[in-house]
């Protein structure tokens, strides 16, 4: 697998927690494949889907994460 992020930055797991069960499920998925893969990652918890996009686009914005 060829590298083609900055190593220096993040990758942004951003968590919906409205339901826990579900969101803890795949978070664990995510954080296996992005360490499997080499990279570090960050989590930023958030309440509920309707605050995904604005959280989204704050993580895009901020260049802490690739």
């Amino acid at each position: 697998m060829s590298k083609l992020i900055n190593d220096n930055k993040a990758i942004a797991i951003i968590v919906a927690n409205f339901y826990q069960d579900i969101a803890d499920n795949m978070m664990r998925s995510a954080i296996d494949v992005i360490s499997e893969a080499g990279y570090t990652y960050q989590i930023i918890d958030i309440p509920g889907a309707f605050e995904l996009p604005a959280s989204l686009n704050i993580a895009r914005i901020s260049d802490k994460f690739c």
